[in-house]
């Protein structure tokens, strides 16, 4: 066949449209990207909005505990210009041109006071940093144990679909020598829809943990993440006063409260220090104002000592006392309150983590047992000692005890979140080594 200059140039054109489009499905196509769940974490911790945010925050406070500092050390500075004096009709011009020295010896304290309550800003905006870096990290951890704890329930369902595949491949055996019925294999049948319509939703809910944890991460992470590991079968550590006398230290709510009373405190005795005097000194050096018209001007060197005390403000310090005062008890209860919040949280939700633990301990005795239950059930239908529907049953008894098994993981690590969130700090945990999960995968 002998090809025309036409046709290689319609080959050409083939040939680069088809590499444009396998460039473009290349494009397309993001492999996913694992990610553990320490690594999904700190990516959060470091690329989030609000968490950025405080950082500067702590800046800003930073910056404004340093000029409050200030307020200790001398003022330096330079005067000039011109001064005119008119007595009798006689008008005289002369220049001034001065240094200066400004330094406050005392001010009743109030100074100190103001850079106490700048180092307690400064302070209250790191723990606020810290919080929410904390907080981030739990959103990512439930987030995470969300889109683990949807894969592991179509892996569960996964294998009903499997069990059920071979089931009905049994019960068309028992057809055909007669001994089942149509409406048995129907029986599966119908089943095989109800657990494919199922795998649908969840793989939807799959996408959308996935969706809802690339948002915490942020843009850059790509579309195709991919959480790795598996729900993991936890006990707490520690009894419930252990977690208790922990509050105080570890709850935001109460750290939070701490530094607010502090800041009322101080910011009480400022008002006190306005009743007590003030006492600067001020070095001057140079052609100092007031000498305009005398005949020999020589620089000068002055230094005064003033004391001075407001005597009367129209009652405005002492209606200032009595709103710091307020406020002082009123921070003062505040952080009873979240004290007391605090402590009945942990307790209701300390108790609630062991009953859910427990709960999860003998789920996996059911695990074993409706495993061992199946696999009978299935030996006698083979030997003709059962029928269909046992067989059916049998596998219901195993696929539910394994969803109930991996509920209950879920729901121990979301409630673990939750008391974290309340005490402020992760618990002590030990990962249970879980064997049943293994039989389970097998059956």
């Amino acid at each position: 066949m002998i090809m025309t200059k036409c046709d290689h140039l319609k080959l050409l054109t083939v040939a680069i449209t088809l590499g444009l489009c396998s460039s473009f499905v290349s494009a397309q196509t993001v492999a996913p990207t694992t990610i553990d769940l320490t690594t999904a974490k700190r990516y959060a911790v470091e690329h989030n909005y609000s968490v950025n945010a405080l950082r500067r925050a702590v800046e800003e406070e930073a910056a404004r505990r340093d000029a409050s500092d200030a307020a200790f050390l001398p003022r330096l500075g330079v005067a000039g210009g011109g001064e005119t004096v008119s007595e009798g009709g006689d008008t005289q011009t002369g220049r001034v041109a001065y240094g200066y020295l400004n330094y406050n010896l005392f001010a009743g304290f109030r100074d100190r006071h103001k850079s106490a309550i700048a180092d307690v800003a400064f302070e209250k905006a790191r723990i606020n940093l810290k919080v929410e870096e904390y907080k981030v990290g739990l959103e990512v951890e439930e987030y995470f144990h969300i889109y683990l704890y949807k894969k592991a329930q179509i892996e569960i369902k996964a294998r009903d679909l499997k069990r059920n595949d071979e089931h009905r491949q049994l019960v068309k055996r028992s057809r055909a020598t007669g001994s089942a019925s149509e409406t048995d294999v129907m029986e599966f049948q119908i089943k095989d829809a109800n657990i494919q319509s199922e795998l649908v939703a969840l793989k939807q809910e799959l996408e959308d943990a996935r969706s809802n944890l690339k948002r915490l991460l942020g843009e850059d992470v790509g579309s195709g993440i991919e959480p790795v590991g598996g729900l993991q079968h936890q006990h707490v550590l520690g009894d419930l006063m252990t977690y208790l006398s922990r509050i105080e230290k570890t709850s935001s709510d109460v750290l939070i409260g701490v530094q607010d009373v502090a800041v009322a405190a101080l910011e009480q005795r400022v008002i006190d220090s306005r009743w007590l005097p003030e006492i600067d000194l001020e070095a001057q050096t140079g052609f100092l104002p007031g000498r305009t018209g005398e005949t020999d001007v020589k620089p000068q060197v002055a230094l005064t000592l003033l004391a001075k005390m407001e005597l009367y403000s129209g009652g405005e310090v002492r209606a200032a006392g009595r709103e710091k005062t307020a406020a002082r008890a009123r921070a003062e209860a505040s952080l009873k309150d979240a004290i007391n919040r605090a402590i009945r949280r942990v307790e209701i939700g300390y108790r609630n983590l062991k009953v859910i633990e427990a709960r999860a301990d003998l789920e996996r005795n059911n695990v074993d047992f409706s495993t061992k239950y199946y696999k009978s059930v299935t030996e006698e239908y083979k030997r003709g000692y059962k029928n269909s529907a046992d067989l059916s049953s049998a596998a219901d008894r195993l696929t539910d005890s394994e969803a109930r098994r991996v509920e209950l993981d879920f729901n121990f690590l979301r409630q673990k979140i939750d008391l974290e969130k309340d005490l402020g700090a992760p618990l002590d945990v030990e990962i249970i080594s879980d064997p049943s999960v293994k039989k389970a995968a097998k059956a």
